[in-house]
């Protein structure tokens, strides 16, 4: 079953990345990252009310 899932999962992400360029990837993982590393300080956002 896990190499199933496994497979599947490989075939997808090369149909979703196939059309970036080698270039693009890198900057599409490094924006990934940027955005990652700021989750904690979305999460803890709480709006004042008014």
């Amino acid at each position: 079953m896990h190499d199933k899932i496994r497979r599947v999962a490989l075939e997808r992400e090369a149909l979703l990345l196939g059309g970036l360029a080698p270039e693009e990837l890198d900057t599409l993982v490094v924006v990934l990252q940027k955005l990652n590393a700021r989750v904690g300080l979305v999460n803890a956002y709480e709006p004042s009310e008014g």
